[in-house]
């Protein structure tokens, strides 16, 4: 299934109407990913908007912060990729 791309004011809104089933965030390298699962079972990825491409956090703080003033509140957190430091 092709994930949806989804930007900052849109996760926001999905979150806040309880669309959002599961959030998770998942390292790449020395950076995290912001993704999640729709209701209807369309997995999401946060993106930029400038370029639709996956907003990287480089700074885990920072993205659960987000996550957190969108209403989020759990989420599942992935490291087995991740490389500190990279």
């Amino acid at each position: 299934m092709t994930q949806q791309g989804l930007t900052i004011p849109q996760f926001r809104l999905a979150s806040l109407m309880n669309r959002i089933s599961r959030v998770h965030m998942t390292a790449h390298g020395d950076g995290f990913v912001i993704g999640g699962m729709l209701r209807g079972g369309t997995p999401v990825v946060l993106v930029r908007r400038a370029d639709k491409q996956p907003r990287v956090f480089v700074k885990p703080f920072t993205a659960i912060k987000l996550l957190h003033d969108m209403g989020v509140e759990s989420l599942k957190l992935e490291l087995s990729d991740w490389e500190p430091g990279q």
